[in-house]
């Protein structure tokens, strides 16, 4: 169907960004693919500013959060949005995400994408969780580094128990192969940890030559792959 898109940039200084925006919408079914929002007639995105765009998404039912992002291209590509509503031009349902976030690399937590939750009449508002990532590397020669691990913050919209998650690299430069030993993610709101294990190479000269594995919960004490 048809969506009308209202974005407002804050009025702050330096709000206004010359990136590329997109948003994702997520819906019950399926999401969307990212939709970039140009415009056809001067500078969009700019401090205080309101802007409209009219896009088509098929099916996704039930509206319940959005992912919006920016390319963080041009000479100013940070961004202070305000608020975003959506307008559901098939049904007449209206949407109000008051955001009032930094996407910046020099501002907050550096974020150039985040994801808010959408207020659906009779249903609790999904809460924004900041998971705990740790990501191991092997202990193999020439695994990419020594063995170690790397802990990452990743702010999303509650995924509610965690089945399978999909990880890999670009393949881009020299000695860019890597040995996963495993991911665990630490849930706070639910104070569960859920452990992907791998052990396996992300190299296009090792192992089966993927770069990208999909890798399912494996801890006996949460969730088991079969359940998912």
């Amino acid at each position: 169907g048809n969506w009308k898109v209202s974005i407002i940039t804050s009025d702050l200084p330096n709000a206004g960004t010359s990136s590329q925006i997109y948003i994702v919408l997520y819906g019950q079914r399926r999401s969307s693919a990212p939709i970039y929002l140009y415009g056809t007639d001067g500078a969009r995105f700019q401090d205080g500013h309101e802007d409209i765009f009219t896009i088509t998404v098929g099916d996704i039912g039930t509206l319940f959060k959005i992912r919006i992002g920016h390319t963080n291209s041009g000479l100013s590509p940070s961004w202070h949005c305000k608020e975003i509503q959506l307008w559901n031009m098939n049904s007449g349902n209206k949407f109000y995400i008051p955001v009032q976030r930094w996407l910046a690399r020099d501002q907050e937590d550096g974020e150039i994408c985040r994801e808010f939750p959408v207020l659906n009449k009779g249903q609790p508002i999904l809460p924004v969780t900041v998971y705990e990532v740790h990501v191991a590397t092997g202990e193999l020669w020439n695994a990419g580094t020594v063995a170690n691990t790397d802990t990452f913050s990743l702010e999303a919209v509650h995924l509610g128990d965690l089945c399978k998650i999909v990880i890999g690299h670009d393949g881009l430069g020299p000695g860019n192969g890597w040995f996963l030993d495993d991911v665990v993610i630490k849930d706070p709101t639910t104070n569960h940890e859920y452990a992907f294990l791998c052990h396996r190479w992300l190299d296009q000269g090792e192992d089966d030559g993927k770069i990208v594995r999909e890798l399912y919960a494996r801890d006996n004490s949460i969730i088991f792959a079969s359940e998912c």
